[in-house]
């Protein structure tokens, strides 16, 4: 039962979901209205390095990472735009319209690079452990400065702001991409002035995850951290989650099928 349930909650996510666009907008707008100031992640990571300084008004920390779907993600950015609102978005590089992220920047919204490159070389060659995965760091490394130059210079953006991608091999061996910019050395190098995920201690931050329905959020509903006035609440969000873009999402899960079985082979393949 709980099988069919998944196959039901994911067909219906990806084919039959209604718009979720003004969901997200009576959201936002209801923080705004108790008080909320929205900002971008970078400004939350400047509050942190300077506790001299109070955050003053309450603050809603509005992150998009866009793995997929570059119609819902302009449309997100419009609804924001409606809002007087401000935001970080964070492309990979199959994401990366430049157009479009030069449009966002242009609005004052912060642009940044989704970065996958410690994932990504450990699923082309087959790595099955932690450790494994981890040798790559300095490879990961150099292709991401390569990546992350190239983009610069498509984009003609400084994107000084990057937040790692989730990928599914990170959580399989337990190893996250942000292990890519842990050096600070590399990462001043490439004048990388945030991460998303840097710590943000010592200022309460209550952060919630868009999830595909029923779930809806992680760990819980947004809402209640507006019930206790909490004095920073963080929201990561994904177009795939609030648009229903039938073409991209067939895309996406046939080549996520085809990288997990060519994953597998090569783990058969390549000795231990």
């Amino acid at each position: 039962m709980r099988a069919i349930r998944a196959v039901y909650w994911r067909i219906y996510n990806d084919f039959l979901r209604r718009d979720r666009i003004p969901e997200l907008f009576a959201l936002i707008a209801r923080f705004i209205e108790s008080g909320y100031r929205t900002c971008h992640v970078s400004y939350l990571h400047h509050l942190c390095q300077n506790l001299s300084q109070t955050c003053g008004p309450r603050l809603l920390v509005l992150r998009i990472d866009v793995d997929s779907d570059l119609r819902t993600c302009r449309r997100m950015w419009e609804s924001l735009l409606r809002l007087q609102s401000t935001a970080s978005f964070y492309f990979r590089l199959n994401t990366a319209d430049t157009a479009l992220m030069r449009e966002i920047n242009a609005t004052n919204y912060e642009v940044g690079y989704h970065y996958e490159e410690l994932s990504s070389l450990g699923k082309q060659l087959g790595v099955r452990t932690a450790g494994s995965l981890r040798t790559l760091i300095p490879q990961a490394r150099t292709l991401f400065a390569d990546n992350l130059t190239r983009l610069r210079d498509r984009s003609k953006l400084s994107l000084t702001s990057a937040a790692a991608h989730g990928d599914w091999l990170n959580r399989l061996l337990g190893v996250s991409n942000t292990e890519v910019l842990a050096d600070e050395s590399f990462r001043s190098s490439l004048n990388i002035t945030s991460e998303a995920y840097d710590p943000v201690s010592p200022i309460a931050v209550s952060k919630h995850i868009d999830r595909s329905l029923p779930m809806a959020w992680q760990p819980l509903d947004p809402m209640a951290a507006l019930r206790e006035n909490s004095p920073v609440v963080y929201l990561t969000l994904h177009p795939r989650q609030w648009g229903t873009n039938i073409g991209v999402n067939l895309k996406e899960n046939f080549l996520r099928t085809i990288e997990g079985t060519t994953y597998r082979l090569r783990t058969w393949l390549i000795p231990s």
